[in-house]
């Protein structure tokens, strides 16, 4: 399964840790996804990964079991605002937040402008996962 998540896209299924399958909708996630897009398959969540994230955040690394020879892999890219193609309103003092989440059988991918982008898809990661 592929999930893309921006504040306008997302995922519809993911395998929680017990290896249930559970329908995701839109209405169910804080902030609410502009974009729902369903792919085929699902990411297994008890399992190592292999872990690259240049932020370090401690949220996600809490989410999964660390595996530098896992198959499975979650990596965090930083780019620039205007890669992202999300809506950010600016407010002085707080970072954009904006994120696009991908997941696919073997591979998450957070594409994100600051740390607080990547911690808001895991925090979206870990509502997908309850």
């Amino acid at each position: 399964m592929n999930i893309r998540h921006t504040a306008r896209a997302c995922l519809l299924f993911l395998v929680s840790a017990a290896g249930m399958y559970s329908s995701v909708s839109a209405q169910v996630l804080l902030p609410k996804p502009r974009q729902l897009i369903l792919h085929e398959g699902s990411f297994t969540t008890n399992r190592g990964v292999s872990i690259s994230d240049p932020t370090s955040s401690n949220l996600l690394a809490s989410l999964f079991t660390s595996d530098a020879t896992a198959t499975a892999t979650v990596t965090v890219k930083i780019v620039e605002a205007s890669e992202l193609g999300t809506f950010d309103y600016e407010l002085a003092g707080f970072d954009n937040e904006g994120y696009k989440l991908d997941v696919a059988q073997d591979a998450i991918t957070i594409t994100a402008a600051t740390k607080t982008g990547a911690i808001r898809a895991a925090q979206t990661l870990m509502q997908l996962a309850a």
